[in-house]
């Protein structure tokens, strides 16, 4: 039988598995992370079931349901496929079945008590810490879900990494991960008010960062909590990432109107600035928003985060008056020196100054970095649209050698509807291929359209030879 690999797939495959397979999948369902084959035995001997669990590892594993770890051609732990984990979980609490699971869970892989007096528990990598956060979270025990992170907060604590993303110690992407997979609107809602709150942006958040779906179930909340069609006021993050997310869509009129709602200068707004009202507008959006937020956070060194904060630098380099290359690197250095906010796309940024001067060094580190930005491109769909406009206006040498991956990344914006990247991805590698008549012209379409400037159509290419004459006139300006 060959891998299963969709969601529906792998759950019409559940349904009709042995009552045993069930058991055994049901338990890592809710274990979530590798539990061990030892554990599991004893798992099932806490819940007074008598299975032989190792013949079932190989034909789960064949399904594509079951994921087993071997040590010397031996299984040694295993975890349940995570486009069904959820699904398996949910299912069980409606059947009054999650809560006795749990505690089996816990009772072959309990917690290690703190060595400290005032704290409870102890963990000891990211994989232990979100079991027991799902856990809780199923069974409705939002207190003790405070009671962990009070305790993996508290300065001076560690947790090692394990396969589990280290930023599950935010309670918002911990729950994201939890409620979008998949997402189902109306179970959704049907928890906590608190837990709806700041899980809705997260989620909306990861679909924009991966381009991985439409989610058009996610926009549709987004738009009804903030239209008032919820019954309450929508908190201020759900506007931002509703605006971040029409941004990202073209829709530049419907962002405009979503960030009337919001009290202050957000990065949309300068973002929007920025494609609508032109490069000084927006240099002058960012450069009002930077002390904005350096006040906010208390840090006078502080950098815009996202992504789209890079356009500030960016723009400053479009505009290339007197001062604008000084400040644009004097912030690449400074979110140099902030590794909360490392990404390939600021190593990208470092390079630019030397590719204006043509410096062989500078064109070489920039290749390297492009290299490891082209591999992990679906990890970071935008920063790599942003680092190829770099690449099409400063090295197209570069920029020639990933075309092919820039055309992935440009239908992956269509098929998701993020209309802007898509556009700008057109318009760059419409340049690159003349012959590619059929993506200018969609370009063309949609800047009238949308009665914008794309970034694309303001850079200026010029061999590498001109930008060391350009830049030996400058000197001493």
């Amino acid at each position: 039988m060959s891998q299963i690999k969709t969601a529906d797939e792998l759950l019409t495959a559940y349904l009709i598995l042995s009552n045993n397979e069930k058991h055994l999948l049901n338990l890592l369902a809710v274990a979530y992370t590798p539990l061990a084959l030892t554990d599991i035995n004893r798992a099932f001997k806490t819940l007074k079931l008598r299975i032989s669990v190792e013949p079932l590892l190989a034909p789960l594993a064949k399904t594509g349901l079951l994921n087993v770890s071997y040590q010397y051609s031996r299984p040694i732990s295993c975890t349940c496929a995570t486009p069904i984990i959820e699904r398996i979980c949910r299912q069980l609490v409606k059947e009054d079945k999650f809560s006795l699971l749990a505690q089996a869970v816990e009772a072959v892989a309990p917690l290690p008590r703190s060595y400290y007096v005032n704290t409870k528990y102890n963990f000891t990598n990211t994989e232990q810490f979100m079991r027991y956060v799902r856990m809780a979270f199923y069974q409705g025990d939002f207190a003790r879900i405070q009671e962990y992170y009070a305790i993996v907060t508290r300065p001076g604590f560690y947790l090692s990494a394990g396969h589990v993303q280290a930023d599950v110690l935010d309670p918002a992407v911990a729950f994201a991960l939890i409620c979008g997979n998949p997402f189902d609107r109306e179970w959704f809602l049907a928890l906590p008010q608190g837990v709806i709150d700041v899980t809705l942006p997260q989620l909306a958040d990861t679909i924009t960062s991966l381009w991985s779906e439409p989610g058009e179930s996610v926009l549709q909340l987004l738009e009804d909590g903030c239209n008032g069609r919820l019954g309450r006021q929508a908190p201020d993050s759900w506007y931002f990432e509703l605006a971040h997310w029409q941004f990202l869509r073209g829709e530049f009129g419907r962002a405009a109107e979503t960030l009337t709602h919001l009290p202050g200068l957000t990065l949309p707004h300068a973002c929007l600035s920025l494609l609508r009202d032109g490069t000084d507008a927006g240099i002058g959006g960012f450069a009002t928003l930077l002390p904005a937020y350096r006040k906010l956070l208390g840090k006078r060194k502080a950098v815009i985060p996202g992504t789209l904060g890079a356009l500030y630098p960016i723009a400053l380099w479009l505009r290339n008056q007197a001062a604008d290359a000084r400040e644009a690197e004097t912030y690449i250095a400074l979110w140099s020196m902030q590794s909360i906010h490392n990404s390939q796309l600021k190593a990208c940024l470092t390079h630019v100054p030397g590719l204006m001067r043509n410096d062989p060094a500078a064109r070489q580190q920039f290749a390297a970095v492009f290299r490891f930005i082209n591999e992990s491109w679906r990890l970071a769909p935008l920063e790599f649209m942003l680092a190829y406009l770099l690449a099409a206006w400063l090295d197209r040498s570069v920029a020639r050698q990933y075309l092919k991956t820039a055309m992935e990344c440009m239908t992956q914006a269509v098929d998701t509807g993020l209309a802007w990247p898509a556009e700008e991805l057109s318009a760059l590698i419409s340049d690159l291929e003349p012959q590619l008549t059929e993506l200018k012209t969609e370009a063309d379409a949609f800047e009238a359209e949308a009665k914008i400037s794309l970034l694309a159509r303001r850079i200026r290419y010029l061999e590498p030879w001109a930008w060391a004459l350009q830049s030996l006139s400058k000197l001493g300006t």
